[in-house]
């Protein structure tokens, strides 16, 4: 059997993915902010996971390699020797 919510994490580097106990932490509060509502447990779940998960990763700009100049989609013209 499947354990519940296993297949959430996908990332390559799970290191600074969310633990279950702090999903599960931010599931009860968001629960409580919208009133302890009693048919609403899965979607505020996915919604702690989705605002955890969120936050896990790692911004673009901190990892990107530098670039060079951006290669422009113009004809390049034949060098004369």
């Amino acid at each position: 059997m499947q354990e519940p919510h296993s297949h959430i994490i996908s990332t390559d580097d799970t290191k600074h993915a969310p633990l279950h106990n702090d999903i599960a932490q931010c599931a009860q509060e968001l629960w409580v902010q919208y009133g302890k509502p009693a048919d609403r447990d899965l979607a505020i779940w996915l919604e702690a996971e989705h605002k955890l998960f969120s936050a896990a990763e790692p911004s673009p700009a901190k990892h990107a390699e530098p670039t060079s100049t951006p290669v422009r989609n113009k004809p390049v013209k034949a060098a004369r020797h």
